[in-house]
């Protein structure tokens, strides 16, 4: 996907110094945000004398925000936390407008949208997800008699893959895997 970035918004950005040596890769609907990120970490180490982070890249990727820097000092993880909140708060800002969004994905390409700059045919990350397991399913063969349209279950020693005719009583992967993580 190309990125847009009007003329006017990179000027702007650039005035702020923690981005005067870096590209930008997203559209104009974070502007916004981005340059208000700026603004509140130049203006933090600036009023606590501290050295102001490096960005290396500032983009879009999987529909959401991604900053990436070098943090010379931040010992309260202030500027951290202010960059994770950006990055979540890209997942319901529209890429192209700044208006409320939602992410969706369009052919797997996955951006987040309000519903004007939707693409026609795009599914929310949760019809996604399920058609991406369905995909999967289907194409899954049963370790017993190779028909397709399968579950992954757990066996007690191992995960592997089974029809309804041949699970037993195994827990599915989802299962081994919630019940692993509460051991941990």
């Amino acid at each position: 996907m190309r990125h847009h970035l009007s003329k006017e918004s990179r000027e702007a950005l650039k005035t702020i110094p923690i981005y005067t040596k870096i590209g930008f890769e997203f559209n104009q609907g974070w502007f916004e945000l981005i340059y208000d990120l700026g603004k509140k970490i130049t203006d933090y180490c600036n009023d606590n004398n501290l050295k102001l982070p490096t960005p290396h890249q500032i983009k879009e990727k999987f529909g959401t925000l991604r900053f990436y820097c070098m943090i010379p000092e931040d010992p309260d993880s202030i500027i951290r936390n202010w960059i994770r909140n950006a990055e979540k708060e890209s997942e319901h800002i529209c890429e192209s407008c700044g208006k409320y969004g939602e992410t969706m994905s369009d052919n797997g390409r996955i951006y987040t949208t309000c519903k004007t700059h939707m693409v026609e045919g795009s599914l929310t990350m949760q019809e996604f997800k399920t058609e991406m397991e369905n995909t999967f399913k289907a194409k899954r063969l049963c370790d017993i008699c190779g028909i397709t349209h399968t579950d992954i279950y757990w066996d007690g020693s191992r995960l592997t893959n089974r029809c309804d005719a041949h699970k037993e009583d195994f827990i599915t992967d989802r299962e081994y895997f919630s019940q692993r993580k509460k051991k941990l």
